[in-house]
Protein backbone atom coordinates (compact mmCIF):
# COMPACT_ATOMS: atom_id res chain seq x y z
CA UNK A 1 0.00 0.00 0.00
CA UNK A 2 3.05 2.45 0.85
CA UNK A 3 4.47 1.21 -2.45
CA UNK A 4 1.12 2.37 -4.54
CA UNK A 5 1.11 5.83 -2.53
CA UNK A 6 4.78 6.82 -3.31
CA UNK A 7 4.75 5.75 -6.78
CA UNK A 8 1.48 7.82 -7.43
CA UNK A 9 3.30 10.49 -5.69
CA UNK A 10 6.11 9.82 -7.93
CA UNK A 11 4.08 10.34 -11.20
CA UNK A 12 2.10 13.11 -9.94
CA UNK A 13 5.35 14.85 -9.29
CA UNK A 14 7.27 14.09 -12.85
CA UNK A 15 4.21 14.96 -14.72
CA UNK A 16 3.50 18.48 -12.67
CA UNK A 17 7.68 18.82 -13.78
CA UNK A 18 6.34 17.96 -17.06
CA UNK A 19 3.40 19.88 -17.78
CA UNK A 20 5.27 23.37 -16.19
CA UNK A 21 8.48 22.64 -18.70
CA UNK A 22 6.20 22.43 -21.83
CA UNK A 23 4.63 25.60 -20.34
CA UNK A 24 7.52 27.42 -20.22
CA UNK A 25 8.89 26.17 -23.25
CA UNK A 26 5.53 27.09 -25.36
CA UNK A 27 6.00 30.99 -23.31
CA UNK A 28 9.55 31.51 -25.10
CA UNK A 29 8.52 29.86 -27.92
CA UNK A 30 5.45 32.52 -28.07
CA UNK A 31 8.05 35.38 -26.56
CA UNK A 32 10.32 34.80 -29.50
CA UNK A 33 7.37 34.51 -32.33
CA UNK A 34 6.21 37.92 -31.18
CA UNK A 35 9.68 39.53 -31.56
CA UNK A 36 10.07 38.45 -35.04
CA UNK A 37 6.57 39.33 -35.61
CA UNK A 38 7.75 42.63 -34.23
CA UNK A 39 10.71 43.37 -36.09
CA UNK A 40 8.83 42.86 -39.28
CA UNK A 41 6.23 44.85 -38.33
CA UNK A 42 8.88 47.67 -37.56
CA UNK A 43 10.61 47.14 -41.04
CA UNK A 44 7.19 47.67 -42.62
CA UNK A 45 6.81 50.97 -41.15
CA UNK A 46 10.02 51.96 -41.71
CA UNK A 47 9.37 50.88 -45.26
CA UNK A 48 5.95 52.77 -45.75
CA UNK A 49 7.44 56.25 -43.69
CA UNK A 50 10.21 55.99 -46.47
CA UNK A 51 10.31 58.84 -49.46
CA UNK A 52 9.87 56.70 -52.54
CA UNK A 53 12.34 57.02 -54.84
CA UNK A 54 10.16 57.78 -57.86
CA UNK A 55 8.28 60.63 -55.50
CA UNK A 56 11.36 62.39 -55.00
CA UNK A 57 12.19 62.03 -59.02
CA UNK A 58 8.70 63.13 -59.63
CA UNK A 59 7.97 66.04 -57.35
CA UNK A 60 7.75 68.93 -59.29
CA UNK A 61 7.92 71.75 -56.37
CA UNK A 62 10.24 74.28 -56.98
CA UNK A 63 14.09 72.76 -55.12
CA UNK A 64 11.87 69.81 -54.25
CA UNK A 65 11.19 71.58 -51.33
CA UNK A 66 8.55 68.95 -50.86
CA UNK A 67 10.73 65.88 -50.85
CA UNK A 68 13.31 67.75 -48.79
CA UNK A 69 10.90 67.75 -46.25
CA UNK A 70 9.64 64.55 -46.05
CA UNK A 71 13.55 63.42 -46.50
CA UNK A 72 13.99 65.45 -43.27
CA UNK A 73 10.97 64.05 -41.60
CA UNK A 74 12.09 60.23 -41.82
CA UNK A 75 15.66 61.00 -40.95
CA UNK A 76 14.60 62.59 -37.81
CA UNK A 77 12.41 59.51 -37.40
CA UNK A 78 14.68 56.65 -38.35
CA UNK A 79 18.18 58.18 -38.47
CA UNK A 80 20.75 57.60 -40.84
CA UNK A 81 20.38 53.84 -40.58
CA UNK A 82 16.66 54.27 -42.28
CA UNK A 83 18.59 56.06 -45.40
CA UNK A 84 20.68 53.04 -45.40
CA UNK A 85 18.27 50.11 -45.44
CA UNK A 86 15.72 51.94 -47.77
CA UNK A 87 17.73 53.70 -50.45
CA UNK A 88 20.07 51.19 -52.60
CA UNK A 89 23.54 52.41 -53.38
CA UNK A 90 23.05 54.37 -56.44
CA UNK A 91 19.92 55.85 -55.17
CA UNK A 92 21.91 57.30 -52.29
CA UNK A 93 24.63 58.78 -54.55
CA UNK A 94 22.62 60.40 -56.76
CA UNK A 95 21.01 61.92 -53.52
CA UNK A 96 24.40 62.74 -52.05
CA UNK A 97 24.75 64.33 -55.49
CA UNK A 98 21.68 66.19 -55.53
CA UNK A 99 22.95 67.23 -51.87
CA UNK A 100 26.39 68.57 -52.71
CA UNK A 101 27.95 66.03 -50.48
CA UNK A 102 31.39 65.03 -51.83
CA UNK A 103 32.17 60.94 -51.69
CA UNK A 104 33.47 58.30 -53.95
CA UNK A 105 31.72 55.64 -55.84
CA UNK A 106 33.57 53.36 -53.37
CA UNK A 107 32.07 54.01 -50.50
CA UNK A 108 29.60 52.02 -48.59
CA UNK A 109 25.99 52.59 -47.91
CA UNK A 110 26.48 53.60 -44.06
CA UNK A 111 29.06 56.25 -44.92
CA UNK A 112 26.81 57.35 -47.51
CA UNK A 113 23.85 57.52 -45.37
CA UNK A 114 25.74 59.15 -42.14
CA UNK A 115 26.92 61.99 -44.82
CA UNK A 116 23.73 62.65 -46.37
CA UNK A 117 21.97 62.61 -43.31
CA UNK A 118 24.41 65.68 -42.41
CA UNK A 119 23.44 67.52 -45.20
CA UNK A 120 19.43 67.13 -45.77
CA UNK A 121 19.80 68.51 -41.72
CA UNK A 122 21.98 71.50 -43.22
CA UNK A 123 19.63 72.21 -46.11
CA UNK A 124 16.41 74.15 -46.29
CA UNK A 125 15.85 72.23 -49.75
CA UNK A 126 17.87 70.14 -52.19
CA UNK A 127 19.94 72.34 -53.81
CA UNK A 128 20.91 70.25 -57.05
CA UNK A 129 17.76 68.92 -58.62
CA UNK A 130 19.51 67.69 -61.97
CA UNK A 131 20.60 64.30 -60.25
CA UNK A 132 17.01 63.61 -58.56
CA UNK A 133 14.96 64.53 -61.80
CA UNK A 134 13.26 62.32 -63.67
CA UNK A 135 14.37 62.03 -67.12
CA UNK A 136 12.04 62.57 -69.97
CA UNK A 137 13.06 62.15 -73.43
CA UNK A 138 11.36 63.55 -76.61
CA UNK A 139 11.93 62.35 -80.30
CA UNK A 140 13.39 65.07 -82.30
CA UNK A 141 13.73 63.21 -85.46
CA UNK A 142 13.31 59.78 -86.87
CA UNK A 143 14.39 58.30 -90.19
CA UNK A 144 14.91 55.20 -92.11
CA UNK A 145 17.83 54.54 -93.84
CA UNK A 146 18.72 51.69 -96.01
CA UNK A 147 16.51 49.62 -93.68
CA UNK A 148 17.88 51.18 -90.55
CA UNK A 149 15.92 53.15 -87.95
CA UNK A 150 17.75 56.40 -86.68
CA UNK A 151 16.28 58.16 -84.00
CA UNK A 152 17.35 61.38 -82.01
CA UNK A 153 15.97 62.32 -78.91
CA UNK A 154 16.57 64.95 -76.40
CA UNK A 155 16.52 65.23 -73.00
CA UNK A 156 14.00 67.86 -71.42
CA UNK A 157 13.07 68.91 -68.71
CA UNK A 158 9.84 68.50 -66.85
CA UNK A 159 10.20 71.18 -64.87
Amino acid sequence: MLEDILFHYLNMGASQFLKDFRMEYKVKKNAELRKTVTQRKEKRQEKNDSVPFKDIESDRSENKIVSHGRLVGFTNKYKDAGLCRVYNKSQLLMLCEAYGVRVTNRSNKTVLSNKLMEAITTHACIPFIYPVNDRQYTVVQSSEVDGQFRIRLRLTNAI
